[in-house]
């Protein structure tokens, strides 16, 4: 949290910004990154300062303002964010001696923790019963009483569940302006308005007060000071003490901390070149004073990708530009042996941070190109360390060198200029050189190949090398090299994965997060932890699929192997289909489906749902990204072909479409019916009595005798976890309803056994009983209320041959269901008393219409009981409208209600359903099977 001094020159300070608690100080774009090619040699102090168990993907993290930003942690973490820092209030905490509030730190942390962050603890805001000023010096006599907090503050967040290490004294101590710059959260510095008592000897005095008492209560943690800016001194018209860390050191408060923390921003490369040099700096100044080596911290790097409408700022900033520092200065720390560092900040806040927007993600919570290059450094270099200095690049390029075993990464770019051309030597002629842009896109170039700018087999690959950085690895195989890191928060997750491996088997896939998962769910087949392993459907997840997934944890999946062509094709059915997503960085929804254009409905994903028949400002997936799932609805068969804008290492690849190929040998010969898919079902699996040989079918089946799921056996006399589909009625997709029993087949008899659906997507054991064998007449509707039976439905007519006129015919009674007459021109009601002047309206409209306030149809039904409407449907559509709705009036009717196997009720005197409908019935008053709406 620092205030925004933009400098002209090394020495002169122009003008400060006015910014909220959580603002640092913002970057000058125009200042070049390092003044030398090469990176700084490590001295002895900075090699000892990168902790042993340090790698990329477990060093970096992220500044969030928990009150607002709570709703994106995942989002972060999924990008590679794996600290988060945030403040503790003992003014909050401890509102008046002794007493004591927790509950809000208590709810922040947690909030992090089961995203799977680790925390650094930022303890700010003194009580004013303590002292002068919200940020400075606290009373003599109370530091007692704030050693004692502190002293419970590390009781209760070092431990389970919290496990919180690292505890932050304050920020940005050194700033001497009370007045103005108060709100930044530390004011103990001497400057323009310095707070009584300032001074580095004063926050000595407080370090040797607390650090005793924090190590009491754990030993094992460490004590950083507040983050020092250490820039914008008095001397340069700043607020800041150039004296403040010299002070503190004389006072002997050195050995009161374990941790050297500041912050850096691009702006003041002028003064110190990089961040690793600053730290190194201050590294020294603490040995020289303390004979210590004390390893470094950032809790505030950040360059912002807009300032502030009418500013007086003369620098450009844009998304691009803050996208490369991302890579550039969290490199560049990495490098400096700087361990953790945190960037400012996670989300825009402009109307918190004066006015500029510092975020990797922006207000509304989408990526900027700042979170992709984030998480394409994080997932790119997970597992390795910082080596050195890159060797052998030319002098006007910046590289830096990361290992992991005997793989090597390089992350470079050019400081200034444009491109120039780069050579790689690799092991052999022949070999090939992986390349990564910022934004995760991936190219491997074969030596001599296309992409060889030397054109050359020659043992190097030359590439382009500009102010865009660039992650390589030499001697790559193919790409085999790439592992696509997936975060999965706890509960149920879309995902996919893009990576080629020889052995598909779920097991495998998800070595990396083996415990973590109970459940997942693919198009063909789920796997249950919890369910005797023989009665499991899912024995493969496939790269260019989608798979639901229930994790018991934050946890992150981890796949390692050669990439699948961006563009390998994918094969999609009508219907729902469970994709994945296969290019290495994200791309908007219409331009990933250009290929498919047209010809699907909708895509759900875990970030929203595209509907084409939807305006496009109300649909709220925006984007396909790396790692995620897709549920989608085609209306036609077709292949899908992302668009690749990097080319993405060859691979012949098209994923299986086949359904259920581990149900064992070809001699099982029975095959399901269609069976419509839906994003909504539950599951059953059982056993089978008094038995079923291989081979047998086992088929769902709603009330209105629709298969709503299908299984053929594959191990005798038990079928295993089929999915029973509800409805979709957008998509005119037959299925369950909730609270609807469903009843089961085997090989077409009907089987004891059933269960009250709900989409609850849970395996449930239903056991079925066979009696006789043999296939049994289709059930028939539930009986009416009060109705002694319910007699067997004759068959639906078949439709006559097509006609633009449609009929809608019935007869009302009260009375037993009755059958419908043969007479297609008239139902006569042979049972039951006919019901006369009842008032029929019939509604109809279409998709995206809004629906109609008068019926377009009126009929009363005569002495008779019967009715007909005639209805013209418009040139090119099989019927007049896409949905209906039927309306019973009956003035002094008791117990009227409409009722129907294809509809849903409104009330219980209207229905609806859509076209086409094999029949609709009312309880009391019925309209037989033959009011049905069909072509005469």
């Amino acid at each position: 949290m620092h205030h925004h001094f933009m400098m002209r020159s090394k020495k002169t300070v122009i003008f400060a910004v006015f910014k909220f608690v959580a603002i640092l100080i913002i970057a000058l774009m125009a200042v070049g990154w390092l003044s030398t090619s090469q990176a700084q040699p490590e001295t002895e102090f900075s090699k000892s300062a990168l902790a042993p168990s340090a790698t990329v993907d477990n060093s970096l993290g992220t500044w969030f303002i928990a009150s607002v930003d709570q709703p994106l942690y995942g989002t972060m973490r999924a990008g590679g964010a794996k600290w988060a820092r945030v403040a503790i209030s003992w003014r909050s905490t401890e509102p008046s001696p002794g007493v004591y509030s927790w509950a809000s730190a208590d709810a922040r942390i947690s909030q992090l923790k089961n995203q799977g962050y680790d925390i650094i603890l930022a303890v700010m805001h003194n009580p004013t019963w303590a002292a002068d000023t919200d940020c400075g010096p606290i009373k003599e006599e109370h530091l007692p009483t704030f050693a004692t907090f502190m002293k419970k503050v590390v009781q209760r967040y070092s431990k389970s569940p919290y496990n919180v290490r690292y505890f932050e004294m304050g920020n940005e101590p050194d700033n001497g302006d009370v007045i103005n710059y108060g709100w930044i959260g530390g004011c103990w510095g001497k400057g323009p308005n310095p707070a009584p008592g300032a001074g580095g000897d004063a926050y000595a005095k407080m370090l040797k007060a607390v650090y005793p008492a924090m190590k009491s209560a754990n030993p094992n943690i460490l004590v950083a000071i507040g983050g020092l800016s250490y820039e914008s001194w008095t001397t340069e018209g700043g607020p800041y003490d150039p004296n403040f860390l010299d002070d503190l050191l004389k006072a002997g408060g050195g050995k009161y901390f374990d941790v050297i923390n500041f912050h850096f921003y691009e702006a003041f490369t002028v003064k110190w070149g990089s961040i690793a040099r600053k730290g190194w700096q201050l590294q020294a100044k603490v040995r020289s004073y303390t004979g210590q080596t004390k390893p470094l911290m950032v809790t505030e790097v950040s360059t912002p990708s807009k300032k502030p409408s009418g500013s007086s700022d003369p620098n450009t900033y844009n998304e691009e530009w803050q996208a490369r520092f991302v890579i550039k200065g969290l490199t560049q720390s990495l490098a400096g042996g700087i361990y953790p560092v945190i960037w400012f900040q996670a989300v825009d806040r402009p109307e918190n941070s004066g006015g500029y927007s510092y975020g990797l993600l922006r207000s509304n919570g989408s990526p900027k190109p700042a979170y992709y290059a984030f998480k394409t450094l994080t997932s790119e270099l997970a597992g390795f360390s910082y080596k050195g200095a890159a060797s052998g690049l030319g002098s006007a390029i910046e590289g830096y060198e990361f290992r992991s075993g005997s793989r090597q990464k390089i992350v470079l770019w050019r400081n200034a200029g444009s491109a120039i051309k780069q050579a790689f030597s690799l092991n052999a002629a022949g070999g090939r050189l992986r390349v990564v842009t910022k934004s995760g896109g991936v190219t491997v170039i074969t030596d001599g190949g296309s992409g060889d700018l030397d054109g050359s087999r020659n043992g190097r690959v030359t590439i382009s090398v500009g102010p865009d950085p660039l992650i390589v690895e030499p001697n790559s195989a193919s790409g085999q090299n790439i592992t696509q890191s997936i975060y999965l928060p706890k509960g149920w997750n879309l995902m996919s994965y893009r990576i080629q491996l020889s052995n598909t088997s779920l097991s495998n896939v998800l070595k990396s997060i083996n415990g973590h998962y109970t459940r997942v769910l693919g198009e063909n087949g789920t796997y249950d932890r919890s369910v005797p392993a023989s009665f499991n459907t899912l024995k493969n997840m496939l790269p260019g699929a989608g798979y639901w997934i229930y994790t018991n944890r934050n946890t992150t999946a981890r796949i390692t192997g050669p990439a699948v062509a961006a563009n390998a094709p994918i094969a999609l059915h009508q219907g729902w289909n469970w994709i994945g997503y296969l290019p290495g960085s994200p791309q908007s929804v219409t331009q990933a489906l250009a290929s498919i254009n047209g010809k699907y409905r909708r895509i759900i994903g875990d970030d929203g749902t595209y509907d084409t028949s939807v305006p496009p400002s109300f649909n709220t997936l925006k984007e396909l990204r790396p790692g995620k799932g897709y549920l989608i609805f085609m209306n036609q068969a077709a292949t899908l072909t992302y668009p690749v804008s990097v080319a993405a290492p060859s691979a012949d690849f098209a994923p299986e479409r086949s359904v259920n190929d581990e149900l064992g040998p070809s001699s099982i010969v029975g095959t399901c019916p269609t069976v419509g898919e839906t994003f909504s079902f539950t599951e059953v699996f059982g056993f089978i009595y008094p038995g079923a040989a291989v081979g047998s079918v086992v088929t769902a089946i709603s009330p209105r005798n629709d298969v709503v799921g299908c299984f053929v056996v594959s191990t005798a006399d038990q079928y295993g976890i089929m999915r029973v589909y509800g409805e979709d009625p957008t998509n005119g997709i037959p299925g369950m309803r909730p609270g609807e029993t469903v009843r089961f087949r085997v090989d077409g008899a009907l089987a004891s056994g059933t269960l009250v659906w709900q989409d609850d997507k849970t395996p449930h054991r239903v056991d079925l009983t066979v009696s006789g064998g043999g296939s049994t007449p289709t059930p028939g509707p539930t009986p009416t209320p009060g109705a002694t039976a319910t007699p067997t439905p004759p068959p639906t007519p078949t439709p006559p041959p097509p006609s633009d006129v449609w009929r809608f015919r019935g007869c009302t009674y009260q009375g037993e269901p009755i059958l419908a007459a043969q007479n297609p021109d008239q139902v006569p009601c042979p049972n039951g008393d006919p019901l006369a002047g009842v008032v029929l309206n019939l509604y109809g409209w279409d998709e995206g219409q809004p629906e109609p306030t008068e019926p377009f149809a009126t009929k009363v039904t005569g002495s008779d009981g019967f009715y007909n409407f005639f209805i013209t449907a418009p040139p090119g559509k099989d019927a007049p409208w896409d949905y209906f709705r039927l309306q019973a009036v009956a003035d002094g009717m008791v117990n009227i209600a409409l009722w129907t196997e294809d509809g849903v009720f409104v009330d219980n005197m209207t229905v609806e359903w859509t076209a086409p409908t094999p029949e609709v019935h009312l309880s009391d008053f019925y309209l037989v099977p033959g009011a049905t709406l069909y072509q005469p």
